[in-house]
């Protein structure tokens, strides 16, 4: 019996396919107190300019690269020690793989934004209205610690008082 019991614990347990990683950079690009969004062409959802790291990029250079391939935006200053990670999974056309995104905050010193064929639209919304535009709580959260770096003082509304006040000042309908 002892040997039985030993040959039971001896099977191996399966282990999860180990999903390949993608590294991605951007940043969250702010020009005074407001932020940029870009509204991809494929989806519904607003985003920080960001895009997939090539081969002998360093991190930051990837991330001008890609904000400047998306917006036209350069002459870009990078805050010294904001670097925030997203880590989530996603479908290629391989199947599913892990992607990591860096994100960055970088000031531009241009509004003059020049967009890509990837994306439909952009806006330079307040601090609050980006977080509020985004769908993702990654990046919510992500766009939430830049406002506290930019303005200590940043507290954000919940979204019903932002839609009151909007409406009060004739920004909504």
């Amino acid at each position: 019996m002892p040997s039985e019991e030993k040959k039971m614990t001896d099977v191996p347990t399966p282990r999860p396919h180990k999903l390949h990683v993608e590294k991605a950079c951007g940043a969250v690009v702010y020009r005074g107190k407001k932020f940029v969004l870009l509204k991809p062409t494929k989806s519904r959802n607003w985003s920080s300019p960001k895009g997939r790291m090539e081969k002998g990029e360093t991190e930051e250079e990837t991330a001008r690269r890609e904000i400047f391939e998306e917006t036209g935006l350069k002459n870009l200053v990078f805050h010294p020690t904001f670097r925030k990670v997203n880590k989530y999974t996603m479908m290629r056309e391989h199947g599913p793989i892990e992607r990591h995104v860096i994100f960055f905050l970088a000031e531009s010193k241009s509004g003059d934004v020049v967009l890509s064929d990837e994306h439909s639209a952009f806006e330079w919304l307040s601090f609050e209205a980006s977080i509020h535009r985004v769908h993702f709580p990654a990046l919510k959260a992500i766009l939430f610690w830049a406002s506290k770096i930019l303005d200590p003082s940043f507290q954000l509304s919940p979204k019903k008082e932002l839609e009151k006040r909007n409406r009060s000042i004739g920004g909504l309908d």
